[in-house]
């Protein structure tokens, strides 16, 4: 967990399981590995959030906390469209609602890897209106 062999990089939890239970016992014979019929790895993706990633919350409370900054952010940016029909075409798209993963996983990537900040808000945001612009056109 940041020591060792990843003590100076950011690595992925998932990886850091498959290292300890999968490559490291086979390292460096990578073909008793690849000859290996064992369905376990799928468990390394399938973590929980952490107090480092959501200070302990469930997925579903954390994403509706992010939402709210998310589309606070969005419509501060709506708000600098100067071109009326624009700006209400705009509006009116993500006035819909939505669940904004797309605009929230910037944000839940920088927890995961301990570098979050507010950045990665504005970040998805634009991310998000891009995408929602498409749409519109």
């Amino acid at each position: 967990e940041g020591k060792n062999e990843w003590s100076d990089m950011v690595v992925a939890p998932w990886f850091r399981m498959i290292w300890k239970h999968f490559i490291k016992p086979h390292y460096p014979n990578m073909n008793d590995l690849m000859n290996t019929n064992n369905e376990e790895i799928i468990n390394c993706g399938r973590l929980s959030l952490t107090k480092d990633s959501s200070n302990g919350r469930e997925l579903k409370k954390a994403l509706g906390e992010h939402k709210e900054i998310v589309e606070k952010e969005i419509m501060n940016s709506m708000e600098k469209i100067s071109q009326k029909r624009l700006h209400g075409a705009m509006t009116h798209l993500f006035a819909g609602g939505g669940k904004r993963y797309r605009a929230i996983l910037p944000r839940l990537v920088g927890e995961a890897t301990g570098i979050a900040h507010n950045g990665h808000y504005t970040l998805g945001s634009s991310i998000e209106i891009i995408h929602n612009f498409t749409l519109v056109h």
